[in-house]
């Protein structure tokens, strides 16, 4: 499982004998929060080498005395093992996003890969779509504990190499949030995005409690993208969308294309299309306003007033939240 200690009734790694005090230490570590956390490895070589006397061992000593320099701490680590051109180092990490700010989360991000990139492995647990990159989804295994005390291992199927840009320049870390919910609402501008959260709660559900991640994914024409990253994550995903066409009336080829290829993406059965769109439906002037004018208007709608096409969307999303809850 690349890197992974395999699983022991004493909850000892088999090859602890043969790594350095140090990381023996991070090992056995990482392995205790396997139960409870869902893993994003690095797996980029299988590399176990005692990492060199100095800086970068000096600081990593320290920072195990005291949990909250420990994350502070690895960016300078991090930064002293380049320097020193370290290589042939395992380093595992446990949420190397605590007491890290956003900005302070990116750098270290950008500094664990070029670790990696001198010719070291990195493992680490995380819950921050900061530490979670889309366009390589070929690093991203999640383990899972089961009731049945068993542990289940996903791996996300990689992207091919010519979405791997498209990916990157639309994901950011509150995209990402997709790769760790139990359901996505796929959405096509910030209008929908602002406006479902409004429908889940006159419906009486929290999709922040659900696991439910609502994506603005930045039109239609880029749906089918996130449904394909949700389909190679394992999540299952709704996609809501407009129609573009007056009642009775046949959408235009570009539309036409457009809404195939998410009905391809998503799967029809989780296809919401809205008619003729969604200001239409929602009765919402145009304009640049839109946004705040939705958030205004669904603010105050009931149940029985929300439009049916966004109801139902809700209702799958969390059937299909709960439906993956459950499989946990």
């Amino acid at each position: 499982m690349h890197g992974l200690p395999p699983r022991q009734r004493c909850g000892k790694p088999a090859y602890a004998r043969r790594v350095p005090p140090l990381v023996s230490e991070l090992v056995v570590e990482g392995y205790r929060s396997v139960k409870h956390s869902r893993l994003m490895l690095e797996p980029l070589g299988a590399l176990v080498g005692e990492p060199e006397t100095g800086k970068f061992a000096d600081i990593f000593r320290r920072a195990a005395a005291d949990r909250a320099l420990a994350q502070p701490a690895i960016s300078e680590a991090l930064e002293a093992g380049c320097e020193a051109e370290i290589a042939g180092v395992v380093l595992l990490v446990e949420e190397p996003e605590l007491y890290l700010g956003p900005q302070g989360q990116r750098y270290l991000y950008r500094t664990l890969r070029r670790f990696v990139e001198a010719g070291n492995q990195v493992i680490y647990s995380t819950h921050a779509p900061t530490f979670l990159n889309a366009a390589r989804l070929d690093e991203v295994v999640f383990v899972e504990r089961l009731e049945s005390t068993d542990t289940r291992v996903a791996r996300a199927a990689p992207l091919t190499a010519e979405k791997d840009f498209r990916v990157l320049s639309e994901f950011d870390a509150e995209r990402s949030e997709l790769l760790l919910a139990r359901a996505a609402l796929l959405v096509e501008g910030l209008t929908e995005k602002l406006a479902f959260p409004f429908v889940f709660a006159a419906l009486g559900f929290d999709a922040d409690r659900e696991g439910i991640t609502i994506v603005e994914c930045g039109g239609k024409a880029n749906i089918p993208m996130f449904a394909r990253v949700c389909a190679a994550a394992g999540v299952p995903c709704v996609a809501v969308h407009d129609r573009d066409a007056r009642p009775g009336r046949r959408p235009r080829l570009s539309e036409r294309v457009n809404n195939a290829l998410v009905r391809e993406a998503a799967g029809a059965e989780r296809t919401i299309v809205v008619e003729p769109d969604f200001e239409g439906l929602a009765h919402l002037p145009g304009g640049a306003r839109k946004p705040e004018q939705a958030w205004h208007r669904f603010a105050s709608l009931r149940a029985a007033q929300m439009p049916e096409p966004l109801r139902r969307a809700a209702q799958l999303a969390v059937e299909l939240a709960r439906s993956s809850a459950e499989r946990r």
